[in-house]
């Protein structure tokens, strides 16, 4: 992962990753910042092919398992809420 620095943000490329690696990443990141452990960051990063759904959604009404199972399409539920979102190599996304 690059990373560099400006004043009182990091800047980040995690680069291209399933999508339960970027949860993990997020998970930890918030929890070290939360306790004044970590600085602000701005990551960039690319997902290998995700599903993700909200916070509180219900992961059977919203996806069709049986279809991202034979795709081998990754299902995750982001820490946000929202809907439904489908990710790709082709995609690039960010957290600040």
């Amino acid at each position: 992962m690059g990373v560099f620095s400006h004043r009182d943000i990091k800047v980040a490329d995690s680069g291209l990753n399933r999508g339960s690696t970027h949860l993990a990443f997020d998970r930890a990141w918030l929890a070290r910042h939360a306790q004044g452990g970590a600085p602000n960051l701005l990551r960039f990063y690319r997902y290998r092919p995700t599903a993700s759904i909200g916070l509180h959604q219900a992961v059977d009404r919203e996806l069709r398992l049986a279809y991202c199972r034979r795709r081998r399409i990754e299902v995750i539920r982001r820490l946000t809420g929202g809907g439904a979102l489908y990710h790709d190599p082709g995609q690039a996304g960010f957290t600040l």
